[in-house]
């Protein structure tokens, strides 16, 4: 009777012990998970913040070698190339429409350097330019509302640099710049055909 007691709590601690090892595991595996999870969303993070700032900076430059007749600045005819994403980034962390933008994103870059070459081809150089601009501001906004999206899915804290140019705020004030000369001018032709056709 004793031998079958001893067997039977023998038998009970294996069971535990087993237990107690499969659910460390699968803690140790869950935090593993959720670590990569992590260091895939920061990643992504600063990728789209480092292209909001690219973005950034070829606006400035290029309106600065224009306003200088090419003595200051830099002359840029192209959005900056989107960089490469690993294939090892976990997208299921960050769920289907974080990932449909992250991956629609790159497309919208290139597909827009179409239309800007196109623009550069058929017509003049300050409507290629107006394009060009108006695309950096642009995408370079999604691209760091894109990487928020992305930090607060993780609730990873925003990234603060001690910077004397905010690539931000610039893209922000250029947007709202540009938004405001194309809604003059839609209203401008709009009065000048009134004009036409009360003539």
């Amino acid at each position: 009777m004793a031998d079958v007691s001893t067997f039977g709590l023998m038998l009970g601690s294996s069971v535990i012990a087993a237990a107690l090892t499969q659910g460390i595991t699968a803690i140790k595996d869950r935090f593993s998970k959720r670590e990569t999870a992590n260091f895939s969303a920061l990643y992504l993070a600063m990728t789209f913040e480092g292209y909001g700032r690219e973005c950034s900076n070829i606006l400035s430059e290029s309106e600065m070698s224009l306003a200088s007749e090419g003595n200051a600045g830099k002359h840029h005819g192209f959005l900056p190339e989107f960089p490469e994403v690993p294939a090892t980034v976990d997208w299921k962390s960050l769920g289907i429409e974080i990932t449909s933008k992250a991956l629609a994103l790159p497309v919208l870059v290139a597909t827009t350097n179409v239309s800007i070459r196109t623009t550069w081809d058929v017509t003049e150089e300050d409507i290629a330019l107006t394009e060009l601009h108006e695309a950096a501001a642009d995408i370079g906004l999604q691209s760091f509302a894109l990487a928020r999206e992305v930090r607060e899915k993780r609730s990873i804290p925003a990234l603060v640099l001690n910077e004397k140019w905010n690539a931000f705020t610039h893209l922000t004030e250029k947007h709202r710049e540009f938004t405001t000369l194309r809604e003059n001018s839609k209203a401008q032709h709009a009065r000048m055909w009134d004009g036409l056709e009360v003539a």
